[in-house]
């Protein structure tokens, strides 16, 4: 990795900073060369970016595999990626954000934190790795300005169009209730 490589992969181009917010931030790009899932791609990217009011940790890989074939390099790669790059990027970024007594930290993690896939158990593990940093840092940060949170996407079920009325009422369940089931189910919302 270069620091051209980096270079390449944030626009330098100033945007508005959030309403109330002093400073104009970055925007990263595809990140050309860089991988935040080791500590190298790290430094470059801090390098750069040394300050932060919103980080999103989005990184992830994942590879479907039985359990019985997952090296134990598997399971390092997995945690390093998945779960590291966003506690290094909490790490660095947090001192700033209290100093400041404003930020927003969202951890991108996965239904498979709580509905281990079993053809993906080293992915599962690293997703609930993530709601444990994630709600450790929360606790640890409240009562200041900063916030963290995680968000935990799955598959929508294909029966309900992303134009279907439960859709965007923000009424989806991972499972369609059952008609026994259904006026208990109609309260949650996932």
């Amino acid at each position: 990795m270069t620091d051209q490589a980096l270079s390449s992969s944030v626009d330098p181009t100033p945007h508005p900073a959030p309403e109330g917010r002093g400073s104009p931030c970055r925007r990263t790009g595809s990140g050309a060369g860089l991988t935040l899932g080791s500590a190298e791609g790290f430094e470059l990217l801090v390098a750069q970016l040394p300050a932060a009011d919103i980080l999103v940790n989005n990184l992830g890989i994942f590879e479907p595999k039985p359990f019985e074939q997952i090296p134990d390099e598997d399971w390092r790669r997995f945690f390093e990626v998945n779960v590291l790059s966003g506690v290094r990027l909490a790490r660095q970024y947090v001192a700033g954000m209290r100093a400041r007594n404003w930020g927003r930290i969202v951890f991108v993690s996965s239904e498979s934190a709580l509905q281990i896939p079993t053809e993906m158990i080293h992915y599962g593990m690293t997703k609930t790795a993530q709601l444990a940093v994630a709600r450790g840092l929360a606790e640890t940060l409240a009562g200041t300005g900063v916030t963290v949170n995680s968000v935990l996407p799955g598959p929508r079920p294909r029966a309900w169009p992303i134009s279907s009325p439960r859709w965007r009422q923000g009424r989806v369940w991972m499972r369609p209730p059952s008609s026994a089931s259904s006026s208990a189910a109609r309260g949650r919302r996932r």
